[in-house]
């Protein structure tokens, strides 16, 4: 690479992320068309599948010139999985190509569209098959294609290299009539060798699996017996073969076959074993045996030799098609699903986690490459003008500065209208109902007795939840309460008795969910970004001053936060238990254990200011919630969720999202970051959230049992430490 060269790509990398793909692609179509008019050929367009790193497939759009001296383009229109080989590299098995993108496929069939200079065996519009990759449309030599028969199928056609890797292979065997033959694997190319088998009408035809789960269709292609290895891994000396045909490819099949050959039997190799089998007896099962060990590697097929006895890479493409055209060979019952293109993400994610699965894949470029149909006009649909519900009248209880948030965000509410406030301290009370144009009640119990309340919010300190939300029951007002939901689970099961036994809806305010980058998030987890998830990393550092404990933020100034017998919990009630929801929130996950270290490290307070938990989700997956308020410098936060598939991360608004799988369009394996949408008012719309759910008898977005949830895992990580070890979370309504 020149120095020119190397300054370029360093120029490149420096780019922002966000110029980099269109400066990449008006480079590749400034080169690519000034080719074009240099040579004076036509730019054609296509797609084709890419393995851009491992266990990522992607469909790929790009363009290239007309054919070149020898070459034939080909318009595809099926193309066949070559499961172990693509399987194999996806997943980075020995002996595998380990640079990528790769470029698979091997195995198809279409139309010549056009041919290069001095191609004569093929002109356009004739059928073709061969060594043909995923592509809608390629340049092709023409050496490794033959001419389809009239009389078969683009999709039968599309089997032809496949079939010649396992027909060479049983050529190699020389198998006679009457020969007892086995064959190792059950898989796509287990069953085309024992339908090529089946036609040198050997004595008997046995089937070896590792399992039973093809045994029909081992029977259908042709096998006498099928033999599982979970049942019968030694075979009698009545069973062995004569001939061994190995086509499994796994770590162990090479020692399941030297035990299923016969003394002075012979065992054909087909294709790559992906593994070193160190299971070999060679003295005790080879020597003895006397067996021979014949190679038949498709490499080891000749292109040109016609030599006596020699059969060539197209004479045996040749011969598979003849046998399709007479009707004396059948593949199409082999394909188990013929699958578009573009759901090749899928697919080859299926084929890495459940290779069994399927059995043959075909992908359909003919219907891929057609004209979509013009979309027509979807029915009109009436979309009603504003909500019609009905406003809940809500009672604001608690002018303090949370209280005051509270009571503005319910405003904006076009489902809310305030109906009155309550506070101790009735100036501040008088403050907010003034914000409110709403009136000032005496006493909470005076609030509770109005007619023209229909929901409390109570916004008070949390050692105050207990008698307040039973006091709410007992009048059947519906309940919204700030987090969390009491000091205890003692005090919350009684208010969870309450609360159902008055039938009135009851919510905890969790309302962070519904910021614009979790429920993002939840939306690309719940549709398999990042896969199952298997681990969980949060933290969450801010500064809180002195005078935040003691209310000075306030406008009902209280040091109730300082005081454990209260607040129940520092820095995990106060802040915490917002992310811990949040978490639960876009996983979907429920924790089952948890251990917690905790301290004051820097507060006038009785309370933890710094926390580290560790938890087990009940999925299997580890998690992490770490923070305090005592890091000086700026809030620094982030979130970070990872599983089998990829992994998100969360730091303000932004989020950054790596995927295997292409989702909403991305592409797979690569980076993307998504800054969310418009700041909402989350309050505001955890309270219209709530109001909607009241009028319409449904439950609400977050449920009494999300804050008695919420409220468990945060005090069995409290008690963690005193005891000294992790503790199981209690589940909701284990005691009903």
């Amino acid at each position: 690479m020149s120095n020119f060269e190397e300054s370029l790509r360093e120029f490149y990398r420096k780019l922002p992320e966000g110029v980099r793909p269109p400066l990449k692609y008006g480079y590749h179509w400034t080169k690519l068309h000034g080719s074009s008019l240099v040579e004076r050929k036509p730019v054609f367009h296509s797609h084709r599948i890419e393995f851009l790193d491992f266990e990522i497939a992607y469909l790929e759009e790009f363009g290239f010139l007309g054919p070149g001296p020898g070459q034939v383009l080909v318009d595809t229109h099926a193309s066949i999985v070559s499961p172990g080989t693509e399987r194999g590299i996806l997943v980075g098995l020995p002996g595998t190509a380990r640079r990528f993108p790769f470029r698979p496929g091997y195995s198809a069939a279409g139309v010549v569209r056009a041919v290069g200079a001095g191609v004569t065996a093929f002109t356009p519009g004739d059928r073709v098959a061969g060594g043909i990759p995923h592509a809608s449309r390629v340049n092709v030599d023409g050496s490794v294609i033959v001419k389809t028969p009239d009389a078969v199928t683009d999709e039968d056609a599309a089997f032809v290299v496949l079939v010649m890797i396992v027909m060479q292979g049983i050529r190699k065997a020389q198998i006679r009539p009457g020969e007892r033959v086995a064959v190792i694997g059950v898989g796509l190319l287990g069953q085309i060798a024992l339908r090529l088998a089946k036609l040198l009408t050997p004595g008997r035809l046995v089937a070896v699996g590792a399992t039973r789960t093809r045994a029909d269709m081992a029977r259908a292609s042709g096998a006498d017996a099928f033999v599982a290895l979970t049942e019968t891994p030694y075979p009698d000396p009545g069973d062995q073969a004569d001939v061994v045909i190995e086509i499994a490819g796994t770590p162990s099949s090479m020692t399941t076959a030297v035990r299923w050959a016969a003394p002075g039997g012979r065992i054909v190799v087909v294709g790559s074993t992906r593994a070193v089998d160190r299971g070999i007896e060679w003295k005790d099962e080879v020597q003895r045996k006397r067996v021979t060990i014949l190679g038949a590697h498709m490499s080891l097929v000749p292109g040109a030799d016609t030599s006596t006895g020699r059969w060539t890479y197209q004479q045996e493409c040749a011969l598979f098609l003849d046998l399709l055209a007479q009707r004396r060979l059948r593949v199409s019952d082999l394909v188990t699903l013929q699958a578009s293109p573009r759901d090749c993400n899928r697919i080859y994610d299926r084929l890495v986690h459940h290779p069994s699965e399927q059995l043959g894949i075909a992908f359909q470029w003919q219907r891929f490459d057609a004209a979509a149909p013009r979309a027509t006009s979807a029915p009109s649909v009436v979309v009603p003008k504003g909500d019609r519900m009905q406003p809940l009248r809500i009672g604001i209880v608690g002018a303090g500065a949370i209280g005051r948030h509270n009571a503005l965000s319910a405003k904006q509410s076009p489902l809310a209208q305030i109906a009155g406030v309550f506070d101790t301290n009735s100036k501040a009370a008088r403050d907010v109902a003034g914000q409110m144009g709403a009136p000032v009640f005496d006493s909470y119990e005076a609030l509770l007795a109005d007619p023209g309340v229909d929901a409390v919010l109570l916004s008070v300190p949390h050692h105050l939840h207990r008698e307040m939300t039973l006091k709410a029951a007992a009048a059947r007002k519906h309940l919204m309460l700030e987090k969390p939901l009491a000091n205890t689970l003692e005090e919350a099961d009684a208010m969870v008795a309450a609360c159902r036994a008055s039938g009135m809806t009851t919510t905890v305010n969790f309302s962070f969910r519904y910021l614009a980058q979790f429920q993002a998030a939840r939306a690309m987890i719940a549709a398999g970004a990042v896969g199952d998830i298997t681990g969980v990393q949060v933290t969450a550092h801010s500064y809180r001053e002195y005078g935040y404990w003691l209310g000075a933020r306030s406008h009902s100034v209280d040091d109730w936060r300082t005081d454990k017998t209260k607040a129940g919990a520092g820095f995990l009630f106060m802040n915490l238990c917002h992310v811990i929801d949040y978490i639960h929130f876009i996983t979907g996950l429920k924790t089952d254990r948890v251990y917690a270290e905790y301290g004051t490290m820097g507060s006038p307070t009785e309370v933890e200011d710094t926390v580290s938990i560790s938890c087990r989700f009940r999925n299997g997956a580890i998690g992490s919630f770490a923070g305090t308020t005592t890091k000086r410098g700026g809030n620094e936060a982030e979130d970070r969720i990872w599983g089998t598939h990829g992994s998100l991360s969360i730091v303000g608004d932004t989020i950054s999202v790596y995927s295997t799988r292409e989702i909403d369009g991305r592409r797979p394996g690569k980076m993307h970051r998504v800054k969310c949408g418009t700041p909402v008012n989350w309050t505001k719309e955890w309270v219209t959230g709530f109001a909607r759910a009241v009028r319409s008898g449904s439950t609400p977005p977050v449920t009494l049992r999300d804050g008695w949830e919420n409220l468990a895992f945060i005090e069995t990580a409290l008690r963690s430490m005193v005891d000294g070890r992790a503790l199981a979370v209690p589940q909701f309504g284990a005691g009903d």
